[in-house]
């Protein structure tokens, strides 16, 4: 599958910025806000504070299949 240059690049923006800005485990304040900025941006519904600073969002109609995808937020020390 070949992805526009937009969402490349885009993409590549977010990675960028959150390697720029490191959190340690469990202090990842910023890091979770930045998330929850770019999701009500996209207009993409998700429920934040799980576990601590963790976000679970939701894409997609309800009742279709779903993939799960989780990523680590936290920098190591």
């Amino acid at each position: 599958m070949k992805l526009p240059a937009d969402i490349i690049k885009q993409a590549i923006g977010h990675r960028r910025h959150l390697h720029a800005h490191p959190e340690l485990s469990g202090k990842e304040v910023k890091t979770a806000a930045y998330i929850q900025s770019c999701l009500d941006r996209w207009g993409v519904a998700y429920e934040k504070n799980i576990g601590g600073h963790g976000i679970v969002a939701w894409i997609g109609p309800e009742a279709s299949d779903c993939l799960a995808l989780r990523a680590d937020m936290d920098a190591l020390p």
